[in-house]
């Protein structure tokens, strides 16, 4: 049986599980976990000075490589990426699934649409408050701080991706080629730098997680055969 926004629960009822478990019943949002959200957490803050480097010493360099090394085709994989699309193809899934009483479809058609906008948002956000470091910075006028903002399509493509793999797990090998696809597309089209390409699509692997974990929150009898089991917050 499927349950909410499209993540799958058992017809019975499944053991409770800690809020320290690494596992998961299929269907409870990573997130949910303490584990997994200092694993994120850590990854999150392990991305920070990993991209200060990029932005600092990798981006330029690289960004004039492209001029000739990445083959043209590659601009063609932006379309992947494109927040338009990806917005206009939940939303149908959702408006078409719903017409036809298919809720589960319905339910994973809105989830995609919402991980897409969330992830757009959060790179918006993130985007803003560099631009605001900026403004404040005597280094100001450098051309370095002029191309650091999340990319949005980058951040479209890993919110779709993360979206998809909870449905279809096996396809995972074919999502993160489509990500690295918008990645280099969007590097080699000279419209992102690698640290910007990167970021963006952190920010939208972030929001996939976060959204469905925000609706397990607030309504947790959505799943009625997963219950967790009392345990501390550390």
């Amino acid at each position: 049986m499927a349950g909410p926004l499209g993540y799958r629960d058992g017809v019975t009822q499944a053991p409770a599980f800690n809020v320290m478990d690494r596992r998961l019943p299929q269907g409870v949002p990573l997130l949910a976990s303490w584990w997994w959200r200092a694993v994120i957490a850590g990854l999150t803050l392990g991305l920070v000075p990993l991209l200060a480097v990029l932005w600092a010493f990798v981006d330029v360099p690289v960004h004039r490589l492209l001029e000739w090394m990445w083959p043209s085709w590659l601009v063609g994989a932006r379309a992947l990426g494109s927040p338009a699309a990806w917005l206009a193809g939940g939303g149908a899934i959702f408006l078409a699934s719903a017409a036809l009483r298919r809720r589960e479809t319905a339910r994973w058609g809105f989830l995609l649409a919402a991980n897409v906008s969330v992830g757009l948002l959060l790179a918006w956000v993130l985007g803003m408050m560099i631009g605001l470091a900026a403004s404040v910075d005597a280094r100001s006028a450098s051309p370095a701080w002029l191309h650091l903002w999340p990319d949005a399509r980058c951040a479209a493509a890993a919110a779709a991706a993360m979206t998809i793999w909870v449905r279809v797990p096996g396809a995972w090998r074919v999502l993160v080629a489509m990500v690295a696809l918008v990645v280099l597309g969007e590097c080699s089209l000279r419209t992102a730098f690698l640290s910007d390409a990167l970021a963006g699509a952190w920010s939208g692997t972030l929001a996939a997680m976060a959204v469905p974990w925000a609706w397990w929150s607030m309504h947790p009898d959505s799943y009625p055969a997963i219950t967790p089991a009392a345990a501390s917050a550390p």
